[in-house]
């Protein structure tokens, strides 16, 4: 996505690019809404991460399930962002 819009830069540099982190959620919502999702099923924010998830890390679990609690420490910052940007 990054290529077809001219947007270029290491991997660290494409997560925190605002125009991709803007298209990568329009895209988001553009395929919710073709699947039928309704207006509350619809992302309002997205962040982008460099970072593997891995148990080892704290962000998923032994069985490869999400830590929910540990990404949303590791990402409170960018979290937060993400819903003040879509409000």
């Amino acid at each position: 996505m990054a290529e077809q819009n001219g947007i270029k830069g290491s991997l660290e540099e494409l997560c925190t690019n605002e125009k991709l982190n803007g298209l990568v959620l329009k895209q988001l919502q553009n395929d919710g809404k073709a699947g039928g999702l309704s207006g509350i099923e619809i992302i309002e924010g997205v962040v982008l991460s460099s970072d593997e998830w891995t148990p080892e890390n704290g962000l998923t679990t032994s069985a490869q399930k999400l830590n929910r609690k540990g990404i949303l420490e590791k990402y409170k910052d960018e979290v937060k962002q993400a819903y003040s940007a879509s409000e």
